[in-house]
């Protein structure tokens, strides 16, 4: 958050400048305040006053860099990544596993391809979990119909699921079909 900016000259078109930052002074609980100078040679031009708010990265931001830029960039399978605990041909998700991954609104959205409420987006997060598990697919790969999921992966073939509302989550389990 940009909380002061002052200029005190034009910024030229070209030539070089200096970006200085300082830690500030006084930071709340939860944030980082930094001043920022961008000086040029007839001294300081501008100032920017930044505060930084710590957010938390979820279970999938605990991952080592290079499984997180496969999954969340590269879209590519990992195994073990996911919000989803995998036990006995069950797939569990909480919600709260949802909320910690979805600080930014949109996040979860865009790498696995869902949308909807909460409760919504965390039972098509465990469907696609589910099934990218059992195939070594990406998440994103599933597609989900009435009780019925889909990869393109797999052209022509329907995989059963059923989905049960737990209390803080959902349990998904491959069906019959």
């Amino acid at each position: 958050e940009i909380t002061a900016l002052r200029f005190f000259g034009a910024l030229p078109k070209a030539g070089r400048l200096r970006v200085e930052a300082r830690l500030a002074p006084t930071s709340a609980a939860g944030t980082l305040a930094v001043d920022v100078q961008i000086v040029g040679d007839a001294g300081v031009l501008a100032t920017v006053a930044l505060t930084e708010r710590l957010l938390p990265k979820g279970p999938l931001g605990d991952r080592p860099a290079a499984e997180r830029r496969a999954f969340l960039a590269e879209r590519r399978f990992v195994p073990g990544f996911g919000l989803a605990t995998h036990e006995a041909g069950a797939t569990r998700l909480s919600l709260v596993a949802v909320q910690r991954s979805n600080f930014l609104p949109g996040t979860l959205e865009r790498v696995y391809g869902a949308a909807g409420p909460l409760p919504k987006l965390a039972a098509a997060i465990a469907v696609k979990e589910h099934f990218a598990a059992e195939f070594g697919l990406h998440p994103s790969a599933i597609e989900i119909g009435d009780g019925v999921a889909t990869t393109p992966a797999m052209p022509g073939r329907r995989f059963p699921f059923t989905l049960a509302h737990e209390p803080g989550g959902v349990r998904v389990t491959s069906a019959e079909g």
